[in-house]
C-alpha cells in the first residue's frame, strides 16, 4: 500500500485492521469519489446520522452534506491534490433531518485505482454552543459597557499585547487601533498627566489598584472626564506581567456636579446674606415690641396685638435657625411635634381651634423626620387660616398602619377648588396671590421618603390632607 492509498478490502471485509480501527473511531469516517458516490462510512457515522451501512452506501455525500457552502466533491479533489489536506466546517443531516455541525478534515488517497477523498468529521455541536455562548457574553457586555459609558483595557507587558474594548475607542473618539502607553499619554489634558503617572507608577510599585479621574482631549478639541481604576499583576519575582483596568466617561456627571457644587455656594452665600439681614430686621421688631410694652400706652388691645406679632416675629426667627443646630437636635416624635407646632399656632392665632387625636395608643410616634418637617404642618395650618378663616377648626387624628405613621390633617372650610385639586401639589399653584405652599410641603415630606395627599373624606366638610412617613 502507497501512502495514499487505502486497502480495497476495507470495504468488503469486516474483519480488517483498518475497518476495525476506523469503526471504533469517535469521529465520523466517510470515503467517496469525485462525483459524490459514497465508498465507505464506519459505524459512528451510522449511528450519528441514524442510517444502516448499507443504506448510506446507497446515498451520495450531497444527500447528507447539503449546505450552499460545502465544496462540491470535484472542487475539493483539486483542492486536496493541490493543499495535501484541507479542514472546513460544514452540517450534516441525520435521516430524520436533524442538522449536526461538523468540522470536517480531508486529504486526498487512491481507492481501488480512483481518485477519493477520505474525510473525518468531528461533531462541534457543544464547541458551537459554546462559541454562541461566548458571543452572546460578548455581545452583552458590549451593550452594557456601550450603555454605562465604561470601556475595560489590558496590557500584557511581556507580549507586548493592549487589548481596547469597543466602548472605550468610543470614549476617547478613535478608531479601533493599536494604544500603546506613550500613546494613551498624548490622549490625555496636559495638566493631568503627570498625576496620571505617579497614580500608575504607585500602583506599580505597590501591587496596589489606583483609582484617578482625570480629562482626556479628543481630536475635535473637546474634553471628557474619565474615571479609570486599574490594577496590575506581577510573576513570582514581583515584575509587572499584566496591567488592567476599567475607565468610565463621567463627563456628563462630572459637570453637573461641578454646576451643583457652584449653585450651593452661591446658594449658601445668600442664604447668609439673607440671614444675616433678617435676623437684623426682626431684632429690631423684637426690640421695639418690648419697648412698647414698658411705655405707659400699653393697652390689652394693642397687648394682643404685639403678642401675635412677636409670636409671628419669634418663629421667623426659628426658622432663620433650622440650620445652626446639628441634625439629632430635632424632633423625631410626631406627638411632640405636633404639640409644639399647635402651641405656635395658637400664640399667633388663639380663636383657631386644633384638636389633635392620637388613635395609635402610644404615648409617642418615632417617624423619619428632620428639622424641616414641622413647616410641613406649620403651612398646613396657616393654609386653614387662609382659607377657612381665624376661628377655623383643624383635627389632626394620628395613625399607625405596619411600618408608616399617618397624620391627618382635617378643617371644616370650604375645601379645595375642583379647578386646581388636580395639580394641587404644583409649583405656584394658588387661587388667589397668598399661593397654598403645598408644592414645598410635598418636597420636605418626599425628602424623608414619605408622602402626602388630598383625599376625600365624606364625613368632613373641608379639606383632608394625609400625610405618610416611615416608622422608627
Amino acid at each position: 500500500m502507497t501512502n495514499d492509498s487505502i486497502p480495497n478490502n476495507i470495504v468488503h471485509n469486516g474483519e480488517d485492521i483498518y475497518s476495525q480501527l476506523f469503526d471504533s473511531a469517535n469521529d465520523s469516517i466517510i470515503i467517496h469519489t469525485s462525483f459524490g458516490e459514497i465508498l465507505y462510512v464506519n459505524l459512528t457515522m451510522c449511528e450519528r446520522l441514524g442510517y444502516s451501512r448499507e443504506e448510506l452506501m446507497r446515498l451520495r455525500i450531497r444527500d447528507i452534506d447539503k449546505t450552499d457552502n460545502s465544496k462540491d466533491s470535484a472542487t475539493l479533489i483539486e483542492d486536496l491534490q493541490e493543499r495535501k489536506r484541507i479542514m472546513f466546517e460544514s452540517i450534516h443531516w441525520t435521516k430524520e433531518g436533524k442538522q449536526i455541525p461538523v468540522e470536517v478534515n480531508s486529504t486526498f488517497l487512491h481507492f481501488q485505482a480512483i481518485p477519493a477523498i477520505l474525510s473525518i468529521a468531528r461533531d462541534i455541536s457543544g464547541r458551537i454552543r459554546a462559541r454562541e455562548r461566548i458571543q452572546r457574553s460578548e455581545k452583552t457586555l458590549n451593550e452594557a459597557q456601550r450603555i454605562a459609558h465604561i470601556g475595560n483595557w489590558d496590557w500584557r507587558i511581556k507580549e507586548n499585547i493592549h487589548l481596547w474594548s469597543d466602548e472605550l475607542y468610543h470614549i476617547f473618539g478613535i478608531d479601533p487601533q493599536p494604544v500603546d502607553p506613550d500613546t494613551f499619554y498624548d490622549f490625555i489634558h496636559p495638566d493631568d498627566v503627570q498625576s496620571v503617572k505617579d497614580a500608575v507608577e504607585k500602583s506599580i510599585s505597590e501591587h496596589a489598584p489606583f483609582d484617578i479621574v482625570f480629562r482626556i482631549r479628543l481630536s475635535d478639541g473637546n474634553e471628557k472626564y474619565v474615571h479609570e481604576i486599574g490594577e496590575s499583576e506581577h510573576d513570582e519575582n514581583g515584575e509587572i506581567t499584566r496591567f488592567f483596568g476599567t475607565t468610565m466617561d463621567i463627563t456628563e456627571s462630572y459637570l453637573a456636579n461641578l454646576k451643583l457644587q457652584r449653585s450651593n455656594r452661591d446658594l449658601e452665600l445668600y442664604a447668609n446674606l439673607l440671614q444675616h439681614d433678617l435676623r437684623s430686621d426682626l431684632h429690631l421688631i423684637l426690640t421695639q415690641i418690648e419697648s412698647h410694652r414698658l411705655s405707659r400706652h400699653d393697652t390689652t388691645e394693642s397687648s394682643n396685638f404685639l403678642d401675635v406679632v412677636q409670636t409671628a416675629a419669634q418663629r421667623m426667627a426659628k426658622l432663620l435657625d433650622l440650620f445652626q443646630a446639628p441634625p439629632e437636635f430635632y424632633e423625631a416624635d410626631i406627638v411632640t411635634m405636633l404639640n409644639g407646632v399647635k402651641d405656635e399656632a395658637l400664640l399667633t392665632n388663639p380663636r383657631l381651634k386644633i384638636n389633635i387625636s392620637n388613635t395609635t395608643g402610644q404615648e409617642s410616634l418615632n417617624a423619619s423626620a428632620g428639622r424641616l418637617l414641622p413647616l410641613v404642618w406649620t403651612n398646613l395650618l396657616r393654609n386653614v387660616i387662609d382659607y377657612a378663616g381665624p376661628q377655623a377648626e383643624v383635627s389632626i387624628v394620628l395613625k399607625k398602619i405596619e411600618n408608616s405613621v399617618i397624620i391627618e390633617v382635617s378643617d371644616n372650610g370650604p375645601g379645595i377648588p375642583t379647578s386646581i385639586k388636580d395639580n394641587l401639589f404644583g409649583k405656584g399653584v394658588s387661587t388667589s396671590g397668598k399661593g397654598f405652599g403645598l408644592y414645598l410641603c410635598r418636597k420636605v415630606v418626599e425628602a424623608y421618603d414619605g408622602s402626602i395627599e388630598l383625599i376625600h373624606d365624606k364625613t368632613k366638610k373641608g379639606a383632608t390632607f394625609r400625610v405618610k412617613l416611615q416608622s422608627l
